[in-house]
């Protein structure tokens, strides 16, 4: 499967509901998975953005859907 690079913002809220729920994070990840995506590595950033992904995914749209969700 291609490998894929993602970097991702949270929203206002979610950092809030990321620090009240630390779990938030493994059960985004199950989310993605669901969609047939495998979570290789995640990266918290400084800066911008707020988490490098890599992830592999069987193609394009599936990637696109994730990236999109």
């Amino acid at each position: 499967m291609p490998t894929y690079v993602m970097l991702s913002t949270l929203g206002p809220d979610g950092h809030a509901r990321l620090r009240e729920n630390p779990e938030r994070l493994r059960e985004v990840n199950a989310d993605v998975e669901s969609m047939g995506v495998k979570v290789l590595e995640q990266f918290a950033l400084l800066g911008p953005y707020d988490f490098l992904n890599i992830l592999e995914a069987p193609d394009e749209q599936t990637m696109a859907k994730v990236a999109t969700t």
